[in-house]
Formats: structure tokens, sequence, C-alpha cells
């Protein structure tokens, strides 16, 4: 008869005998089941059983990559946002910038402009997103449970920081764009790179 010996985290070691283990605990555990003995690491003893169980699974993790989408990445040309208006719009007035996304293993976004020319003040680009191809702007909502937008009323860098994800964005398949809004219709911002980073 096989004998189980509990280790100090718990974990199942099968041995034959027992000398050298005065000081273990040590639990009889009967005809010990063959597998058992084949992956003793998968397997606990349970008191409340009287047998043995499966080992619990060890926690998922989420992921420790980010993934970065580009929706302008051109190094050698800004993309201009011409007179842009106050009403939203999408980026630079077209929707050739929709992607389609797998977000269920993501949480948070931020997104980031170079801005090379500054808009007016107030004008912003907002990450948005829906659940099928639309073409109309007004059918798309914030990305994060509050918006994920970066101004660019000023040059330099634009940076929404890390925003958690509206559940809605959560899954595969998403439609996610950029919209651009908040300018006085007179003012025409020039951008460089404009991506969103998805964690």
């Amino acid at each position: 008869m096989a004998r189980t010996l509990f280790d100090a985290q718990g974990n199942v070691q099968i041995v034959s005998s027992t000398v050298g283990y005065d000081m273990a605990q040590w639990t009889d555990a009967g005809d010990t089941p063959q597998a058992v003995l084949e992956n003793p690491a998968a397997y606990v003893w349970s008191s409340q059983f009287n047998a043995f169980v499966a080992a619990p699974a060890p926690p998922i993790n989420p992921p420790a990559w980010q993934s970065c989408i580009n929706f302008h990445a051109d190094a050698t040309a800004s993309i201009t946002l011409a007179a842009l208006p106050l009403a939203p719009g999408f980026l630079a007035g077209s929707n050739r910038n929709i992607e389609k996304i797998d977000m269920a293993l993501f949480t948070q976004a931020c997104l980031r402009a170079r801005v090379m020319t500054a808009g007016a003040s107030g004008s912003k680009l907002v990450a948005v997103q829906a659940s099928s191809l639309q073409t109309a702007i007004g059918s798309y909502s914030d990305l994060g449970v509050t918006a994920v937008e970066a101004a660019i009323s000023a040059a330099g860098i634009a940076d929404s920081g890390w925003i958690n994800l509206a559940q809605v964005a959560i899954g595969n398949g998403r439609f996610v764009t950029i919209r651009q809004e908040g300018g006085n219709g007179v003012a025409s911002p020039a951008l460089g790179r404009v991506t969103l980073w998805l964690r």
C-alpha cells in the first residue's frame, strides 16, 4: 500500500516508505490510483472527500504584451485635418481608417498622435468602436469607459493615457476607428503617426 507525503506547499508526493520522514505529515491513501502514481503533481489529497482530487488549475494571468494599431504611419508626410470642424467626423473626413480588431484579450487602450501643426483649442481625436462595419460616425461609441481621447491643440505628442475598455468593446471582431472633433472650422492640424495601443 502506497503512502502519501504532503510537502510544506501541500503538494502530493508518492513514496514507498516512511524511512527518513518521521517528522513529515503522512496520510494513508489506501490503494493509490494509477493516474496519481504517474502524475502526482496533478493531484492533491482531499480530507473532505478522503481521496485524491485534481489539483486546481493555475490562475490565468492577463497578457503582459501590448499591441499597436496604426491609423496613420507615414513617416515622410503628415495627415492634414483640413479646416477641422467642430462636429464629429472620421479621421481626415474618410472612413478608410476603420480597422477590424479582435479585442477579447485586451482590457485597456491608449491613443497617441504626433501633432506637427496644432489645431484650435478643444480639437481632439477619440478612439471609437462598433460591433459591425458602419459608415456613419454617429454609429460608433467610445472605446473606453471614459473617452480614449488625445487633445491635438498643441504641437508635440498627444496622449490619452491608459483607459479601461468599455465592456461592449471587449470581444472579437470589433470595428475600431478614430473620430476627429472640436475644431473651429478654420485651423488645420497636421499629424504624423496616429496609433492606438492596446494591452
